[in-house]
């Protein structure tokens, strides 16, 4: 009722973003970029980045591998990322591989996570060594 709600319109450390796909637009092919991109419309295919938001319109389907995702919308693929954030309402299908997920309430994840680390950390900071292998 009181939090902050994220401000869609900058990249992770208030940077303004460089590139945006807007909501009525679609792109296929490949697609790569330097600093922040934000994508309101659809995306099909390779994309390769640094910073990558998907908003709450924006849909990825394809290959993904970027530095930071903050996921408002929906992917359909695999992601390689170190970081992502699957916002509220937000939706993920399909090989996430990536050091650090953070989830929230709301939205969905379907599909294989795998982590980058030999290690867990729990959202309070702590840490859980791993005990098996992640791999199938």
């Amino acid at each position: 009722m009181f939090g902050k709600k994220a401000d869609q319109s900058r990249a992770p450390g208030g940077a303004p973003i460089s590139t945006i796909l807007g909501e009525k637009t679609r792109v296929q092919g490949e697609l790569e970029f330097n600093g922040s991109m934000r994508i309101d419309g659809t995306f099909d295919g390779t994309l390769k980045g640094e910073h990558l938001i998907i908003g709450n319109s924006g849909v990825v389907h394809g290959d993904v591998r970027c530095s930071n995702c903050i996921c408002h919308g929906q992917i359909h693929g695999q992601l390689a990322c170190d970081s992502i954030q699957l916002k509220h309402g937000s939706y993920f299908e399909g090989t996430l591989l990536t050091r650090e997920l953070s989830v929230d309430p709301g939205s969905t994840l379907n599909g294989d996570i795998r982590q980058h680390e030999d290690e867990i950390h729990l959202i309070n900071g702590e840490k859980i060594e791993k005990i098996g292998s992640i791999e199938h």
